[in-house]
């Protein structure tokens, strides 16, 4: 229900709990159509026209698990295969006058065994198309300074830590791939630097 001066109601989907086997499960499905478009499936929380309150969250997080020996449940966020697929879009808020929102993808952490990795990859092709391209960008700025990008490898304090690789792709017939480091251009100030540090052994 709607509601003019305090919080309006909630709607829950919720399956029953199982004791010696699998719960069920939660399906939200959009209709099929045999000659257009299937139909669409929105989730967003509600905007706030307080200035301010900040808009309600989306949450998606998978299962847990009271066992040491099982894996959690996996959210997958994919489009479904065609002639071309559809493409995948992870992105932060804009804003006007504050900052604007972080996007943050990291992997889980290990108290015993090895962490979880984070794999950014472009796709593949088996024709005479181009692969797809993977683009790591930091944002500009009109007035401010722009955006940082930084790869860093893992720390350890017992055995190695991680490493960073910049490769080009390989080719058999044409031209293979550049790695280009660049820094950028300033037309006021200082212009960016490139350092190139070995650690200490």
């Amino acid at each position: 229900g709607v509601s003019s001066s305090g919080t309006s109601g909630s709607i829950r989907l919720i399956v029953g709990d199982a004791v010696s086997s699998a719960a069920g499960a939660v399906s939200i499905v959009s209709g099929q159509s045999d000659s257009g478009g299937g139909g669409m499936v929105f989730i967003r929380a509600g905007p706030s026209g307080s200035g301010t309150d900040v808009g309600g969250g989306v949450t998606v997080v998978s299962g847990t698990t009271t066992s040491t020996s099982d894996a959690t449940g996996s959210v997958l966020i994919g489009t479904a295969m065609g002639a071309s697929s559809g493409q995948v879009d992870i992105y932060s808020g804009t804003t006007d006058t504050i900052a604007s929102g972080s996007l943050y993808i990291w992997s889980g952490a290990a108290s015993t065994g090895g962490s979880g990795g984070i794999v950014l990859s472009s796709g593949a092709a088996t024709v005479a198309d181009d692969t797809g391209s993977l683009s790591l960008l930091s944002g500009a700025s009109t007035s401010g300074s722009s955006g940082s990008l930084v790869l860093s490898s893992g720390i350890s304090s017992y055995g190695a830590s991680g490493s960073v690789s910049l490769l080009s792709g390989e080719a058999t017939s044409g031209a293979s791939g550049s790695v280009v480091l660049s820094t950028g251009v300033s037309s006021s100030g200082t212009s960016g630097s490139i350092r190139l540090i070995v650690g200490d052994a």
